[in-house]
């Protein structure tokens, strides 16, 4: 378990156990307003039809959406590929039913007027073409490669681990009483050179060391 700092958003972990804390949401008129409108960004990009759909789909195309929408809330390294104009390539490291679910939900979506690219990831691959990677917890071995990655360009990793400590993801994915939830390390995220939005970070479970310098990298990035 990555050990934490202090409490410094809604979601804190434990240094004497190593064991997480359930996050706790501000009950305040402002951050209601703030979930409801990310919520509403991250519902707007899901098929009606998912209703209807198995478990498993209806999971994956809201995970899909998440991974979507914290594009729009992150802004990448000037150095990276990402920090460019160009359209954002998001790579899937899964299961071939999983890689289409994400595909179908969020491929030709916009980012800051360009569309989303989707690209099938193949195991071992650094990610030289990819501006954010999601593993599923089955791939979730391969992290590690990607982590070296992450450090050298600024690559985003998204998973879905169970315990947020198997390998160096960025943001983890989990799902706890039917509803999803996401953590943030922002140790990894400073290491990469992402900057992340302020109004991201208030809806997250912060865990990770972050450096000196974090603050800093806490930006009011606006999403489009």
């Amino acid at each position: 378990m990555l050990g934490c700092t202090r409490r410094v958003r809604p979601g804190t972990c434990s240094q004497d156990s190593g064991a997480q804390v359930r996050p706790r949401y501000a009950g305040s008129r402002h951050f209601l307003h703030l979930a409801l409108a990310v919520l509403s960004l991250l519902f707007a990009v899901l098929p009606t039809r998912s209703l209807a759909e198995p478990d498993n789909t209806r999971e994956y195309r809201l995970k899909a959406a998440f991974v979507y929408n914290f594009t729009k809330f992150i802004r990448w390294p000037e150095t990276a590929s990402a920090g460019s104009d160009e359209n954002v390539v998001l790579c899937v490291l899964a299961e071939e039913s999983i890689d289409q679910i994400v595909r179908s939900t969020v491929e030709g979506k916009p980012v800051r007027g360009n569309p989303v690219t989707v690209r099938t990831l193949a195991a071992g691959s650094t990610a030289e073409t990819c501006h954010l990677v999601f593993v599923s917890q089955s791939r979730r071995k391969h992290i590690k490669t990607l982590d070296r990655r992450a450090k050298e360009s600024g690559l985003l990793i998204v998973s879905e681990a169970k315990a947020f400590g198997q390998g160096q993801a960025m943001i983890n994915l989990v799902v706890e009483e039917n509803k999803v939830r996401f953590e943030i390390n922002m140790g990894a995220t400073d290491g990469a050179g992402l900057r992340i939005s302020s109004k991201l970070l208030k809806l997250a479970l912060i865990v990770g060391e972050a450096d000196d310098a974090s603050e800093a990298r806490v930006h009011p990035v606006e999403h489009d």
